[in-house]
């Protein structure tokens, strides 16, 4: 199973593009995502393409909310539409559960009225959920209000990197029928017709699924995951609008949604089918309170026991994740929003106030797994030790090959490509990803400035300053490697200048702590540094 908030990266990161994230397919097929690809939504490369082959056309290089790569709606303004109808075609091939039930094809339309749409018509307010046309009920045998319990699954990180973030579900058990159902909105098929293409671009078509709740919990816990079930105390009337409206919102017409890591993904389509039921209130709240953390500092608290993918995430998000945050985007995390609906509390049609959560049941706890920090540690010093190590290394090949000039002048130069594929590649994928995809997370990089696939050079150049028999060829490939470096060197210290603005302000210090430091050990630095001492003298 799939669950949400990371997806699909991982794999195709491997392969050539990201994190954030690859999917798990199941034996049956189904995949559950769980860490986010990114948003159809801006972005500067060619038209989109739907599952059917059908083209979208340019996709602007604006972000769903109005401003320019913005993570939240502009201030006293409505939320623009997402997608227009029409404009997304169903799936290729049907997803299928973890335990065999086929889910059909899945085409486009969103239970907010439009086509996914999450926002009003024009010249409208946000319709409402749940309306008595838009409903009808899709399963056999009768069901009454009294006998539904509605409850929101929070489900802890897994070993693999997509499942880091957790994951989040709806669960209604049904007395009257004596069923456990589990609505998750982290779905999507690898069947689906351009796939890979869609989803290296930011384009992910996700949708809705249904599974029996016992098996899902199952699987959890064999896989060593926490599960925490919150149930809701809500009116009789507000459980059975929940309920119809996840049925309906399982139909082949209304299953489709365009994933966004942050903002759209499996939790928050949860969150705010809830804050429908309860008036809103919900997002009053917390629409309107700081958040603890920035979005990176988030995504970073669950990353923290994995050196390489702390310090590679990191660096390819860029810097619109570093805005402040309200309490309701934190909820693009399953455990912001088990920390706080716990507590929280609203008025009840007849101005009561209750609490929203009734009781919480721990399902399972995990052992042994590292755990998710609750403030999020400062990464960058250990980045720096291991640049200084690395630049340390190089002064050691010098003094070398002061000594042994051939040996010297073969492993500077194989240092010298080394660092170069390296950072070229990480460099490739950002330049893509910032450039050519609708990954908006990755837009508005500094990294960009002084990582980018110019250090691809440094790779033939140190081969040949290597092995070169020619000592003048040689010479000329050291000379071109000192300026490469020096290209970094000068760039990264760009990068740190800029901040001095306030338009400017990505947290990227892990990746100038680990890069500057070889970087000016491998420029021309240090030869205009002795050249000035030996002049002073």
């Amino acid at each position: 199973m799939r669950p949400c908030l990371g997806g699909a990266a991982a794999r195709l990161l491997l392969c050539a593009a990201f994190v954030l994230l690859t999917p798990v397919v199941s034996e049956a097929g189904i995949t559950y995502e769980e860490i986010p690809p990114m948003s159809p939504f801006g972005g500067v490369n060619a038209p989109a393409v739907g599952e059917a082959g059908i083209t979208y056309g340019e996709i602007p290089s604006i972000s769903p909310f109005g401003g320019v790569n913005a993570l939240s709606p502009p201030e006293g303004g409505p939320l623009p539409s997402l997608i227009t109808p029409g404009s997304i075609a169903s799936t290729a091939a049907p997803a299928v559960s973890e335990a065999g039930i086929t889910y059909e094809e899945i085409p486009s339309a969103s239970p907010f009225g439009g086509a996914n749409a999450l926002s009003p018509p024009e010249g409208g307010p946000l319709p409402s959920l749940i309306t008595p046309d838009s409903i009808a009920s899709t399963a056999g045998g009768a069901s009454t209000a009294d006998g539904l319990t509605i409850k929101i699954a929070v489900m802890g990180p897994g070993d693999e990197l997509y499942f880091w973030w957790g994951h989040l579900a709806a669960v209604v058990e049904d007395s009257a029928r004596g069923e456990k159902r589990l609505y998750d909105y982290g779905v999507f098929s690898f069947d689906s017709e351009d796939f890979f293409t869609n989803f290296v671009f930011g384009r992910m078509l996700y949708l809705t699924a249904r599974s029996p709740a016992d098996r899902v919990y199952q699987r959890y816990i064999a896989d060593n995951r926490d599960i925490t079930l919150y149930t809701l105390d809500l009116d009789p009337d507000k459980k059975e609008a929940m309920y119809d409206f996840l049925e309906w919102n399982i139909r082949p017409e209304n299953r489709n949604y365009w994933y966004h890591h942050f903002r759209d993904n499996c939790v928050t389509r949860v969150i705010d089918i809830l804050d429908e039921m309860i008036g809103g209130q919900f997002y009053d709240t917390f629409g309107n309170t700081p958040g603890r953390f920035t979005l990176r500092r988030h995504v970073r608290r669950h990353t923290w026991f994995s050196p390489f993918w702390d310090w590679f995430l990191n660096f390819l998000m860029g810097q619109d994740i570093d805005r402040p945050t309200t309490m309701r985007e934190e909820m693009f995390l399953p455990s912001e929003v088990g920390r706080n609906i716990a507590d929280f509390t609203y008025l009840d049609d007849e101005g009561r106030e209750r609490k929203l959560v009734s009781t919480v049941e721990v399902l399972n706890k995990a052992v042994n797994r590292p755990s998710v920090l609750e403030t999020p540690r400062k990464q960058w010093p250990r980045e720096l030790v291991l640049g200084v190590c690395i630049a340390a290394g190089f002064l050691v090949i010098m003094r070398v090959r002061r000594r042994r000039e051939k040996l010297g002048r073969v492993l500077w130069g194989l240092g010298n490509a080394f660092l170069g594929l390296f950072f070229g590649i990480v460099g490739s994928v950002l330049f893509f990803l910032t450039f050519f995809t609708n990954h908006d997370y990755t837009w508005h990089n500094a990294n960009v400035i002084f990582v980018n696939p110019l250090l691809l050079a440094a790779v033939p150049l140190g081969l040949l300053a290597a092995f070169s028999r020619k000592p003048i060829k040689a010479f000329f490939c050291e000379a071109l490697l000192r300026g490469v470096w020096t290209f970094v060197l000068l760039g990264g210290i760009v990068t740190m200048l800029i901040k001095l603005s306030p338009a400017y302000f990505q947290q990227n210090q892990v990746t100038l702590a680990l890069v500057l430091p070889f970087a000016a050990v491998l420029s021309f630095a240090p030869d205009i540094v002795r050249r000035r001492l030996t002049q002073r003298h």
